[in-house]
């Protein structure tokens, strides 16, 4: 079975965080997705860019280890991925999902 079974993947964690993958994006509703925070030491050993972005993007495909925030630089996939994100925490599910499929395919 080659085609996904789902369009989309949301995650809320145990302290009320909120992030959802779609296609090789990943949108975490929220400055860090760390409900453990890591020292800083770690962080720069992985190659973790800090930001001041009040969430974060990550395109998986070209990095897979979420080290460089791209929120900033991406808002149509932001407010593309926030949509679905919104639309599935009001209970109206993923209506839009397949007019944004183009912008996150890219």
């Amino acid at each position: 079975r080659d085609a996904p079974v789902r369009s989309h993947a949301i995650h809320h964690s145990m302290t009320g965080r909120f992030a959802l993958r779609r296609g090789d994006w990943v949108l975490i509703d929220s400055p860090t997705g760390g409900d453990n925070p890591e020292p800083d030491w770690f962080g720069a050993e992985r190659g973790y860019v800090p930001h001041s972005e009040p969430g974060e993007l990550y395109n998986l495909r070209e990095d897979l280890s979420e080290r460089v925030n791209r929120y900033g630089e991406e808002p149509a996939v932001v407010e593309a991925l926030r949509g679905l994100l919104d639309a599935a925490k009001a209970g109206t599910g993923s209506a839009q999902a397949a007019s944004d499929g183009e912008i996150l395919t890219e």
